[in-house]
Formats: C-alpha cells, sequence, structure tokens
C-alpha cells in the first residue's frame, strides 16, 4: 500500500497539534513565560484565533503542555521498568539510573 508521501502528497498536521508542537519548542527552549501567544501562532503557522478556537488561553495550553510532559515520562518510566517486571529493587535501580 502508498503512503502519502509516496504518492507525493503533502501530509497535513492540524492545528492543534502544530500549536502545541511549536509550544512545546518554544516552551522548552526559552521558559513558559518568555513565550507569547504571538510567537506561537507564528510558529505554528496559524493565527491567535485558531489558537484561542483550540486553547481557550495561554494557561490551557500550558497545562496541555504539561499533561502531554507528564504522559511521555509515564511511558518512558514504563519502558524503563518494563524488564524488571516483579523486582522492585531492580525497577527502582533502572529508573534512579534513568533519571540520574
Amino acid at each position: 500500500m502508498e503512503t502519502s508521501a509516496e504518492l507525493g502528497r503533502k501530509v497535513e498536521v492540524p492545528p492543534r497539534e502544530r500549536i502545541l508542537n511549536a509550544a512545546r519548542e518554544l516552551f522548552y527552549s526559552r521558559g513558559i513565560r518568555a513565550v507569547s501567544v504571538d510567537e506561537i501562532a507564528a510558529a505554528a503557522q496559524t493565527n491567535k484565533m485558531t489558537l484561542y478556537r483550540h486553547f481557550e488561553s495561554k494557561d490551557r495550553l500550558v497545562a496541555e503542555y504539561l499533561r502531554s510532559l507528564n504522559a511521555y515520562a509515564i511511558v518512558r518510566d514504563e519502558e524503563t521498568i518494563r524488564p524488571y517486571a516483579g523486582d522492585p529493587y531492580a525497577q527502582l535501580r533502572a529508573l534512579v539510573a534513568r533519571h540520574g
């Protein structure tokens, strides 16, 4: 089966995802308070109206950003301890080594 890329079609990323991706990059590199909504919208190649359509406020966008970081951390930690199922001490050592 051919993919969109193989057919020469551009795969469009939905605006909400583009906004979150832009916010992640900007928040990580410069800090949450240092980044304006205008900068996020520009980096996401959209406008403030679209941003506010998906997120009521910058605070809501920040909350979603933090939720996504938490979800990523949980998945990463679960992958770290999976090989040591049934051995809590080995799981703890693996987590400490990963975060240390």
